[in-house]
C-alpha cells in the first residue's frame, strides 16, 4: 500500500470537503497539533464507496481546533467537553473531531461518569496501537 495517498484522496473527496480537510490540517499545524483522518471514510476510500461522514483524531485539543475552524466557517459547532469531542455540521456533511484518548471503565454497561477514566494519547504510535488495522491518514499541512 502506498504511504502517501494524497492524490487518491484528492480524487475521492468533493472539492468543498477536500478544502475543509486541508484547512483542518493547516489550522492543526498552527496550533502545534497533529490530526488524522480516521474511520469509515478511510475504509471506503479504498473500497471506492462514497462516504463523506468525516472523522478526525487530534493529537492535542480537538475542541480548540474545532472552535478555530468554526470561527472561519458557516458550520454549526457542537461540543462534548466531557469526551474531548466536537462536531462541525455543514449543509451536506459533518466533521467529527475527537481528542485522541484511551478510555477505561471499571464496569461494563452504559457510560457512567464515576466508572470512566479518560487519558489523552500523545503519539501516533499510541493511536495506531489502539486500532485493529491501519485506518488513519495523517493530514497536517507540512506532511502532504
Amino acid at each position: 500500500m502506498p504511504e502517501n495517498l494524497s492524490s487518491q484522496l484528492e480524487e475521492y473527496l468533493p472539492q468543498q470537503i477536500l478544502k475543509l480537510v486541508k484547512d483542518a490540517g493547516e489550522k492543526a499545524s498552527e496550533l502545534g497539533q497533529e490530526i488524522y483522518l480516521v474511520g469509515g471514510v478511510v475504509r471506503d476510500l479504498f473500497l471506492e464507496r462514497p462516504n463523506f461522514d468525516l472523522d478526525l483524531a487530534v493529537e492535542g485539543d480537538a475542541i480548540k481546533l474545532a472552535q478555530k475552524m468554526a470561527r472561519d466557517s458557516q458550520a454549526k459547532l457542537t461540543v462534548h467537553a466531557r469526551f474531548g469531542t466536537a462536531k462541525l455540521s455543514y449543509t451536506d456533511f459533518s466533521l467529527d473531531l475527537a481528542t485522541a484518548r484511551r478510555e477505561t471503565y471499571s464496569q461494563p454497561g452504559p457510560c457512567q461518569p464515576s466508572s470512566q477514566a479518560i487519558s489523552p494519547m500523545t503519539s501516533a504510535a499510541e493511536i495506531s496501537q489502539s486500532m485493529p488495522w491501519p485506518c488513519a491518514w495523517h493530514l497536517n499541512a507540512s506532511e502532504n
